[in-house]
């Protein structure tokens, strides 16, 4: 028996030692495979890592032209704003230089009619007007009438004075909102094609 245990025993041993390379050689191939899928999750972690890192480099890229081109439209849209408002005054003064005008030549001819009178009636004397009153109540009546008159010529001179002057303005402004115009058209022009190249 004892002689068999041995023989079990060396039996066992040399089994051992047959199998235990054979396992070995398996295990070692096992562990590549394992080492080489390692690698392969590796591989494609970095990849996923470097396409996060691209997409979030393009998330913000998107950002900021979208914060540009929200600025480039805010822009665009206040000086359309201002176009729109240049081209009412443009319009309001422009009305307001004819309605000067028809008002100016209905006073023109008021003074021409007026000096005609002068030039064959000749100058009209105060003194001999009042002074020719044959009662107090028809000297009062004569000085208030003269009063009036007076009143009158000097209104529609003032008047036609203060039309002309703003008349003037009303021109001077038209020219400088044309000219305004023409920049801010200009500039919508340029902000609209800022738009556009985004």
């Amino acid at each position: 028996t004892w002689l068999r245990v041995l023989a079990i025993a060396l039996m066992l041993m040399f089994l051992f030692v047959a199998i235990t390379p054979a396992l070995a050689d398996e295990l070692e191939e096992k562990q590549q495979q394992l080492d080489n899928i390692q690698k392969q999750i590796d591989a494609q972690q970095r990849k996923a890592d470097q396409a996060r890192k691209k997409e979030q480099t393009v998330a913000e890229q998107l950002r900021s032209i979208q914060a540009e081109l929200d600025t480039a439209q805010g822009e665009f849209d206040a000086v359309n704003d201002l176009l729109i408002n240049t081209e009412q005054q443009i319009k309001a003064n422009t009305e307001l230089a004819a309605q000067l005008t028809k008002k100016l030549e209905a006073q023109r001819k008021i003074l021409e009619r007026r000096l005609r009178d002068i030039y064959k009636n000749g100058q009209v004397n105060y003194l001999d007007v009042l002074f020719g009153a044959k009662d107090f109540s028809d000297f009062v009546t004569r000085m208030d009438l003269l009063k009036k008159i007076l009143a009158y010529d000097t209104n529609l001179i003032q008047g036609t004075r203060a039309d002309k002057e703003k008349l003037a303005k009303a021109k001077a402004q038209l020219e400088s909102d044309r000219a305004k115009i023409v920049e801010l058209r200009k500039l919508a022009a340029d902000k609209r094609a800022q738009v556009a190249a985004r």
